[in-house]
């Protein structure tokens, strides 16, 4: 098994008393947040990548994932030196053909390195807003 198996399945099995039904999952970060999402069984209520890009992605077919309805939020900074736009840019192609395209935004920053800004954070917060459903 890869790590990124290992560490999945160590999250869903731990975790998962937590929650009352996977579709509260919604993950979030960098790269093996979006491969964690596209290579599990369980339904995710959604998945935040944040300045990444895909490992993999030529290994990975359409309707691998167990949740082709997912959303994902994609932001990437244009000035990002550690993970170029283009990285993210291909990644987000790679997206469209595995998933259901009208789930996937992808929005990039202005000017923005790889890190965040308050433009970024708002978006997040509508995202996850929009995809976890409400606390009563």
């Amino acid at each position: 098994q890869t790590m990124c198996c290992m560490r999945r399945e160590w999250v869903f099995k731990e975790r998962a008393d937590q929650f009352n039904e996977s579709t509260e999952w919604l993950l979030s970060r960098y790269t093996l947040s979006l491969y964690t999402a596209l290579t599990t069984h369980q339904k995710l209520a959604g998945v935040v990548a944040l300045s990444c890009w895909l490992p993999l992605r030529n290994s990975l077919s359409k309707g691998e994932s167990g949740g082709a309805d997912i959303s994902v939020l994609q932001c990437h900074g244009e000035a990002d030196p550690l993970v170029p736009l283009i990285f993210g840019r291909l990644t987000v192609e790679k997206l469209k053909v595995m998933l259901n395209p009208s789930n996937i935004t992808f929005k990039t920053y202005s000017r923005m390195p790889h890190c965040a800004c308050p433009e970024e954070m708002m978006d997040i917060k509508q995202f996850i807003k929009k995809q976890l459903p409400k606390i009563n």
